[in-house]
């Protein structure tokens, strides 16, 4: 009797064991699973504000860009929400998370706009080139300048 207890044992360890094994391998998985759906919405809402961009030719704001790519991405925001039921997350808790999340893409969305707009190229100032201060014609002087009083000196006169 001695001897089957010992195999039953040894073969509960092994079941035991699979079942661990198996169980990391599907959280794995799962968390591989939720990693490419965060990127999933990610990459939609910066498509989603790039698109904007390309189509405005008014200066957007940022916030309201994300706002807009977040109803566009609604899709894909419902497959993280269902995704997280899925696995057993409250929907209070999987809400609050992907809000955290919205607000952390919506942040990444404000700083690519604010170190474009530091990096833009500002137009260069025209000077309007200075008024040439001529003197008033006189016959038979070939030059003339300006005194430091402001007054005309005509020279080659005859």
């Amino acid at each position: 009797m001695n001897r089957p207890t010992r195999i039953t044992l040894l073969g509960m360890l092994l079941v035991l064991a699979l079942a661990l094994f198996w169980s990391a391998t599907g959280r794995t998985q799962q968390e591989g699973k939720t990693a490419q759906l965060l990127k999933m919405y990610q990459e939609c809402v910066f498509d989603a504000v790039k698109s904007q961009v390309r189509n405005s030719g008014l200066a957007i704001n940022p916030s309201a860009a994300s706002e807009v790519a977040f109803q566009a991405c609604r899709a894909e925001g419902q497959t993280n929400f269902s995704h997280a039921s899925a696995g057993g997350v409250v929907p209070s808790q999987a809400n609050q998370v992907i809000t955290g999340y919205k607000l952390s893409i919506k942040a990444q969305v404000r700083k690519i706009f604010a170190n474009a707009e530091k990096n833009a190229v500002q137009p260069a100032v025209r000077q309007a080139p200075a008024a040439v201060d001529q003197a008033p014609p006189r016959p038979g002087c070939r030059g003339a300048y300006r005194r430091y009083d402001g007054e005309w000196v005509y020279i080659n006169c005859y």
